[in-house]
């Protein structure tokens, strides 16, 4: 009888593990995670589809457009200078990128294009001579400084080479919150003309180099 239960054990065990019920459970509930697991990854990927088309779309129907926009000289170690403290006065802001511009390519405030003073022949051999120069380094002279109420800047030397159309080329170096840089040239030409009524101007005892590199700007646009 011993011998007899032991046997029934053994079969009901053998049983139990061949019972398709447990395993066939164990089947579906990997089914549900593989199969959501799938679903989730198919979502994700279908995400990513449509994020790629969104941006195609972007790129094809918003394309940016650029419009060249001026000639300058990039001078980014009179950032260094303007960080030191007391060069401004404290109301001033200084200037992110300072920079002196040789020629515009596009209107001024008053809608005037800054090349229509000069000749075709003229304006022509100035681009094919800014373009030979682009990208070089370049050697400028700091002269004065001039400040007035809301903007101060710097009168600079240009090298021999460089064409400007600038009345009178410098470098702003910073202004009062809220006031335009342009304004600067507006100072600059003001005081050529003899008014220096409420200017300031510091003539450098010795004029402190600059190293520049030409550079040309554009504006864009986002386009439909």
């Amino acid at each position: 009888q011993a011998y007899q239960r032991a046997e029934e054990r053994k079969r009901h065990g053998v049983e139990k593990l061949a019972d398709p019920a447990p395993h066939e459970e164990f089947r579906t509930q990997v089914r549900k995670v593989f199969y959501a697991d799938k679903e989730q990854a198919e979502k994700r990927a279908c995400a990513a589809r449509q994020g790629q088309s969104k941006q195609t779309q972007v790129d094809e129907g918003g394309s940016q457009s650029s419009v060249p926009l001026l000639w300058k000289i990039d001078l980014p170690e009179v950032s260094t200078v303007l960080s030191q403290r007391g060069i401004l006065p404290a109301s001033f802001v200084p200037v992110e990128h300072p920079h002196a511009v040789v020629l515009r390519l596009d209107s001024d405030k008053t809608g005037r294009m800054p090349e229509a003073s000069f000749s075709e022949e003229s304006l022509s051999a100035m681009r094919e001579a800014l373009e030979a120069l682009q990208g070089e380094d370049l050697e400028l002279r700091m002269t004065e400084i001039v400040i007035e109420e809301n903007v101060a800047c710097a009168v600079v030397e240009l090298p021999p080479i460089m064409p400007c159309a600038t009345r009178v080329p410098h470098v702003t170096l910073g202004t009062k919150p809220g006031v335009p840089i342009e304004n600067a040239a507006d100072l600059l030409e003001r005081v050529k003309a003899g008014n220096d009524t409420g200017v300031t101007c510091i003539q450098l005892p010795k004029p402190r180099p600059l190293t520049g590199k030409l550079v040309l700007e554009y504006s864009y646009a986002c386009t439909q």
